[in-house]
């Protein structure tokens, strides 16, 4: 690119200097021929070079006034959609909120494309530009009469719609966005859903930063509830927004590990009633915040980056305190270690989990990490081959809550796993459902035909256990044998 640059940017150059110095080589044979008098010639050169001057004066301010416009261009407008971007749009929307009248409403929509990412690992970065280019055609073709559109992000749009402040009208807008975008996918028959914040101004906020604000929070309010769903902001969600913060602010402090302890709970075989392994499970229990649950600021880690730290402080914490506990490699064959699958897409995060392995070989052979979130592998083929590279290290792989993820079982055909865990939400209903027994029998069955491990968590009662014995699964876990406790406990649990 730089390159080209440079060509470029030297043969203008050149042309330049080619056409100034013809101008004056020609210029002044034209001007000794036409005149005579020293005193002539001397004024037409005086006027050919001023004339020179102005020519190139104007030739340098189109130039510039060209470049200008094309750098604001870029700076204010996206490329692809040609929409507004971030700091444009917010100024627009400044502008909007000001001139709102006051018998109307302005309806602030944060979108967000579901697996942006993945549609463009699937279809191409092409199809992923025609998805950016149909949304906002679909939506200006509705709405812009009364609203203002920007690309806030690579998979995020906002639009301010500017309606009657009617609650049923502003109630049915979202659900009407999405039937426009449900026309758009279909339209380019390119399979896309999205998430979307709603704010309402002046409720909401009264300026663009505070209305942006908002529907961001209840954007993530929707995404953590699932693919295409919407939420409208609340001060419910600006305290949980705000505990979120507190929590992004605890991780990123030093001495955060110094509030981490591991727990760990006995996995039993159902036939032999043995200790097999242990599931290691971090708890974080903060001077401030008191107990904050794993499902609470683990997905946070992952968002800020924190993940490959956390991960490595589990496993060295986890080899450290059983191999002074004398309880591997002696007493326990396995242990079980979890981990998101989103590690297992970026290729740093798997060098990571590499380079931990290799300073403990030996735990590394007993080591088995727990897939958590199988849906979130959006490219099989590369993190098959990370799989592949770390079970070369010795370890064994565990898909985590099976029967739970529409992609269970594509993953399961397509990654070289070695046990499946059934999900306790599935345990707790063998007793009075038929159609948890039944699938508990398909996953035991799945997992006895394709040759690997079976693991049922979340057992409470001899009545499940028995049912488990009966259809063939090998172990479980569950407080029916042990809960999770510290170190200290575990020792004396499998000693005795």
């Amino acid at each position: 690119m730089q390159k080209k640059t440079f060509v470029t940017a030297f043969k203008g150059t050149a042309i330049y200097a080619v056409i100034g110095g013809l101008w004056i080589l020609f210029s002044d044979k034209a001007v000794n021929t036409l005149f005579d008098d020293t005193a002539t010639i001397n004024l037409m050169q005086t006027y050919k070079g001023w004339f020179y001057v102005l020519v190139t004066a104007f030739l340098l301010f189109v130039l510039l006034k060209r470049a200008i416009q094309d750098t604001e261009k870029l700076l204010t407008l996206d490329p692809v959609t040609q929409l507004p971007r971030h700091y444009q749009f917010t100024r627009l929307l400044d502008q909007q909120l000001s001139k709102l009248p006051v018998d109307k409403a302005l309806i602030l929509i944060y979108l967000d494309i579901n697996r942006f990412s993945q549609l463009n690992q699937e279809f191409g970065h092409q199809a992923g530009d025609r998805v950016l280019q149909k949304i906002t055609s679909q939506l200006w073709e509705y709405f812009h009469s009364s609203s203002l559109m920007g690309r806030l992000g690579s998979d995020q749009f906002g639009l301010a719609v500017t309606i009657d402040n009617d609650r049923d009208i502003i109630d049915n807008l979202p659900e009407l966005v999405f039937r426009q975008l449900h026309n758009a996918s279909e339209a380019i028959n390119i399979p896309f859903k999205v998430s979307m914040g709603v704010a309402i101004a002046p409720t909401d906020g009264k300026q663009s930063k505070s209305l942006l604000s908002a529907a961001s929070i209840a954007l993530h309010n929707a995404k953590s509830r699932g693919e295409e769903q919407y939420s409208f902001f609340s001060r419910e969600l600006s305290e949980i927004a705000q505990h979120r913060q507190n929590i992004i602010n605890e991780l990123k402090k030093p001495e955060l590990f110094e509030h981490f302890h591991s727990v760990y709970q006995p996995q039993l075989s159902i036939l032999e009633q043995n200790v097999v392994g242990v599931e290691v499970l971090l708890r974080w229990t903060h001077p401030k915040l008191g107990f904050v649950p794993p499902d609470q600021f683990i997905p946070i880690a992952e968002d800020i980056g924190l993940m490959p730290d956390i991960t490595r402080w589990v496993i060295t914490n986890a080899q450290k305190e059983l191999t002074e506990a004398g309880l591997i490699p002696d007493r326990l064959n396995r242990i079980s270690i979890n981990i998101s699958a989103k590690e297992l897409n970026i290729e740093d995060q798997v060098k990571n989990l590499q380079q931990i392995f290799q300073e403990y070989e030996a735990f590394a052979k007993i080591c088995q990490l727990e897939i958590t979130e199988t849906t979130a592998i959006y490219d099989i083929k590369t993190s098959q081959k990370f799989i592949q590279s770390l079970k070369e290290l010795g370890l064994r792989f565990s898909i985590d809550d099976f029967g739970t993820g529409f992609t269970s079982l594509s993953n399961l055909k397509n990654l070289p796993v070695d046990e499946l865990k059934i999900d306790r939400s599935f345990i707790d209903k063998i007793e009075t459902e038929s159609n948890s027994q039944i699938i508990v029998k398909s996953i035991v069955d799945l997992a006895n035909n394709f040759g690997i491990s079976s693991v049922a968590e979340g057992v409470e009662n001899n009545n499940q256990l028995k049912f488990l014995q009966d259809c063939g699964c090998k172990e479980a876990q569950g407080y029916h044998f042990a809960k999770p406790m510290g170190i200290e406990d575990l020792k004396a649990f499998v000693k005795s």
